[in-house]
């Protein structure tokens, strides 16, 4: 599988954060977005929704998935054993935002001379 893009792991964090929040379980809502998930994202939310119905956590569901860098899935796991796992995906959310912008930006400073 390939790995997702800064903007897609920050997009796909918050929301599995925004749905804890709302008291939503995380297999509900992977469930819940792949209704609604875009096409380049959905076969992802699949495997990770199939994986945590097999009865695998999240965070190794994300490692064994290949489309999420090893310190996502460590993020969320050590989310998951402190009982932290919104606070953790909403730090992964802003994390890869951050990694983004600061990729476009970099982008554009090495492309503006041409």
């Amino acid at each position: 599988m390939n790995r997702l893009s800064n903007d897609q792991i920050s997009a796909l964090c918050m929301e599995l954060a925004l749905m804890l929040h709302a008291g939503i379980s995380t297999d509900d809502g992977l469930r819940l977005m792949l209704e609604d998930e875009k096409a380049a994202g959905r076969s992802v939310v699949k495997t990770l929704a199939d994986a945590m119905d097999d009865g695998k956590p999240l965070a190794k569901a994300m490692a064994e998935s290949g489309a999420f860098p090893p310190y996502a899935a460590g993020l969320v796991e050590v989310g998951t054993r402190t009982g932290r796992l919104e606070e953790a995906l909403s730090a992964l959310s802003a994390y890869y935002d951050n990694r983004a912008r600061l990729e476009t930006q970099v982008r554009g400073a090495l492309l503006y001379p041409a």
